[in-house]
């Protein structure tokens, strides 16, 4: 009596059964040239709907699990129109299902744009007056990369190699910035001389391009006032300090960090700061080592203003630079110069 009853439970098990679930796949393309739909989106409509699935870069996509009979297939994408196909999935079995959606347009509703002019703004310049920088600065970032580290021939006092039959002069009447090949005949910063802007290391561009306002190159036949006879200047000049607030930025990376600082005081001073260095942070974690070069520099800008047509400029500049050489004994193997 028992093995009869086992037996036909056992019969009855497989019709009590779910029946196995197919899988629908395929491919979804753009009705209007055909490519691929990467992105798309394919599922199953109805109250027990399955995961939906999404096309790769070739358009094709996998529905797993779907219960077999007759089922609602939808695709979409944002750009196209909505699809809907009915398809009869077999038990365990597998449909191939290619799709094609019509292109359609996404109505986007208007934007107003409105902009007001700033106090003390004026034409061909920044919001606050300041002018644009000289597309001429791109200059100095390009020879910087040509250039190989040297020793430039001019600077504030004559040729430190001195002339033939005169004695060189002061080396403190001398202000200098190591670097870059002397092709760079003659730089100036603000009217001043100074020594090829390339530092050593050549880590960092040859000056902070945040503190530039404005760049002059002369490639042969440079005016009276330069000198005569070069057939290289690059005449650099800072920017003055906007004056709407106090403005500051920063960053900081691996091996250097930077920051300017600007801003107005009592309405008639502008002044500019700008600095930035070398540091050992993400340097000697990673190599173990500290870096074998150092490198600061800082520049510092201010204008007063005395009169409608009247200002005093003052500028400054400042750098200092250093090597680890071990060639030198232990403990004196650091040399610095600036």
């Amino acid at each position: 009596m028992i093995a009869a009853l086992a037996l036909v439970v056992g019969l009855a098990l497989p019709a009590v059964q779910d029946p196995l679930p197919g899988t629908v796949r395929g491919t979804i393309r753009s009705a209007g040239d055909g490519t691929p739909l990467a992105g798309a989106t394919a599922a199953m409509w109805a109250a027990d709907a399955v995961r939906p699935a999404h096309t790769d870069s070739t358009g094709s996509y996998l529905l797993r699990a779907v219960p077999p009979g007759r089922r609602v297939i939808r695709a979409w994408r944002p750009d196209h129109e909505p699809l809907e196909v009915e398809v009869e999935v077999p038990a365990g079995g597998e449909v191939m299902l290619d799709l094609s959606l019509r292109p359609r347009v996404i109505p986007l509703a208007g934007i107003r744009v409105r902009a007001e002019a700033l106090p003390g703004a004026s034409g061909g310049g920044e919001a606050d007056g300041t002018p644009a920088p000289s597309a001429a600065l791109q200059v100095t970032g390009m020879k910087s990369l040509e250039s190989t580290p040297g020793i430039a021939e001019l600077g504030l006092g004559g040729d430190p190699r001195g002339t033939p039959g005169q004695a060189p002069p002061d080396p403190s009447g001398v202000l200098y910035v190591r670097g870059s090949a002397a092709e760079l005949k003659l730089v100036l910063l603000d009217g001043a001389p100074v020594y090829t802007p390339f530092h050593l290391g050549g880590v960092l561009e040859s000056f902070e391009a945040e503190a530039l306002g404005a760049a002059r190159l002369y490639l042969g036949g440079a005016p009276a006032r330069y000198g005569g006879g070069l057939a290289y200047v690059l005449d650099l000049s800072t920017r003055p300090g906007r004056g709407e607030g106090v403005r500051s930025t920063g960053s900081l990376d691996l091996l250097s960090t930077r920051i300017t600082a600007e801003g107005a005081v009592a309405g008639r001073v502008r002044y500019l700061l700008a600095g930035r260095a070398l540091h050992q942070w993400g340097f000697a974690p990673l190599a173990g080592d500290p870096l074998p070069y150092g490198y600061g520099d800082a520049v510092a800008r201010v204008d007063v203003e005395l009169g409608r047509e009247s200002a005093l400029s003052l500028t400054g500049f400042h750098n200092r630079e250093a090597a680890r050489l071990d060639t030198l004994p232990a403990g004196r193997d650091r040399v610095e110069w600036g």
